[in-house]
């Protein structure tokens, strides 16, 4: 006898909750990875978005887009704060981070620190020039 089994049955709905809360934890770390690489470096500042792989934009009030290259589906985009089905494109964009293209904006994002230490150094430079000079 082949019935419905309660337990079995118990168990599915439990591992299918279980990976839903996943989806929704991976699904709130992107957004606040987008919305963290927003605060570091604004919007429009990548370098051209056809070689470098990456683009931000701001949608409406208070959603941002961020575009990205993935080496299997090429062009997609994740939108931070947005209710849309996005499962395909999170899990394209892990991909991609993971990936050469992650290299690339790490790579990216290290240049821009060290920049913007050296403008900090050389705006302190001045600063401590026109102070012996007053």
């Amino acid at each position: 006898m082949s019935g419905f089994d309660i337990n079995k049955a118990a168990r599915m709905m439990r591992a299918g909750d279980e990976f839903s809360q996943t989806n929704k934890k991976l699904k709130l770390a992107v957004f606040s990875f987008i919305e963290w690489l927003v605060e570091q470096v604004g919007y429009h500042q990548f370098p051209p978005a056809e070689e470098f792989g990456w683009v931000l934009e701001k949608k409406g009030d208070n959603k941002i887009r961020l575009g990205f290259k993935s080496d299997r589906s090429g062009w997609l985009s994740v939108t931070a704060n947005s209710d849309e089905e996005q499962r395909y494109q999170i899990v394209e964009f892990c991909a991609t981070l993971a990936g050469n293209g992650g290299e690339k904006l790490l790579s990216w994002l290290e240049q821009e620190v060290q920049e913007r230490e050296r403008m900090f150094k050389g705006l302190e430079e001045v600063l401590r020039i026109i102070r012996v000079e007053s």
